[in-house]
């Protein structure tokens, strides 16, 4: 009986060494090389908001010109450009300089295109204007601070 219990208990450990062994040599073998794709990189239109008064409309030639802080910033409309004021759908052609406006744009190959064109009351321009404002002076902060 011993001679049979000590068979079957080495015949375990043979197994339970083998399988721990087994195991080693799975997660020590190196994975497959993946695959590196090269991706051509293409520059994403980055998006912009600015509010200001328009100063120029030319709807002929499809642009709009808005004066923002200090800079006149020439923006070009097209088609897709969505030109409202509050819920009512308008045109370009209903835009008039000395309006109040809001222009969401993005830079397309060096080009500005109106995403969106909002006339605003004279009210919403000035909060809108506080608000930009300490949007662009949180992240000079920022930078100041990290400088550091």
């Amino acid at each position: 009986m011993k001679k049979i219990l000590s068979v079957v208990m080495s015949l375990v450990m043979l197994f339970a060494f083998s399988a721990a062994s087994f195991a080693a040599e799975q997660a020590a073998a190196p994975a497959p090389a993946k695959k590196v794709e090269k991706k051509h990189h293409v520059r994403k239109a980055t998006h912009h908001r600015i509010i200001g008064v328009v100063t120029a409309v030319d709807a002929a030639a499809g642009t709009i010109t808005v004066k923002h802080r200090k800079a006149e910033i020439a923006i070009s409309v097209d088609a897709k450009t969505r030109v409202s004021a509050g819920a009512e759908k308008k045109s370009i052609n209903d835009v008039k300089a000395g309006e109040n406006v809001a222009v969401g744009y993005k830079e397309v190959n060096g080009k500005k295109v109106a995403t969106s064109v909002s006339l605003l009351k004279a009210k919403k321009v000035k909060k809108a204007m506080k608000k930009a404002e300490k949007k662009a002076a949180a992240p000079a902060e920022e930078q100041e601070s990290s400088a550091e």
